[in-house]
């Protein structure tokens, strides 16, 4: 499964910098904004949307060495998001496709909702974009599945 929607292709994992004040500041917003979008989750206008969150995980044979996955939304109770793993890189000990989770606030790192192509949320998949040559962005934006990048949840 790709990013978004299923796919013949690889997963696409990026690598940022954790000295990014921008990457910090994706962060805070995803958290900031977190009662919003679970929030939106029971909206009937985002009924076949696909929620996602995204979380560090560590990989158990390789201690310090970490990566930031996205888990697909499967459920929210109060502030609690049940998810399962929709990517995983192939290497990456200990996690794997199907993978249960429950994820709290604190383990939040950016959450998106993709409404046929339609983002709201997904700030560390603006900011990587953004960091792409501009002749680069259509392919990016074809990979994930996102159409338009909207600002703010109806």
């Amino acid at each position: 499964m790709g990013l978004f929607k299923r796919r013949k292709k690889e997963p696409l994992f990026m690598a940022m910098s954790d000295e990014s004040n921008a990457l910090s500041l994706s962060v805070k917003r995803a958290r900031d904004t977190a009662s919003s979008f679970r929030a939106a989750f029971s909206k009937p206008e985002f009924k076949s949307s696909m929620f996602l969150a995204k979380s560090m995980f560590e990989d158990k044979n390789e201690p310090g060495e970490y990566a930031h996955l996205w888990l697909l939304v499967n459920d929210v109770l109060d502030d609690l998001l049940f998810c399962s793993v929709c990517e995983a890189p192939s290497g990456f000990s200990g996690v794997e496709e199907g993978q249960s989770y429950v994820l709290t606030d604190d383990k939040i790192e950016d959450w998106m909702i993709n409404d046929d192509g339609r983002l709201y949320g997904g700030f560390s998949i603006r900011l990587q974009r953004s960091l792409l040559p501009e002749a680069e962005r259509g392919n990016f934006d074809e990979y994930v599945g996102i159409t338009d990048y909207l600002e703010e949840l109806p």
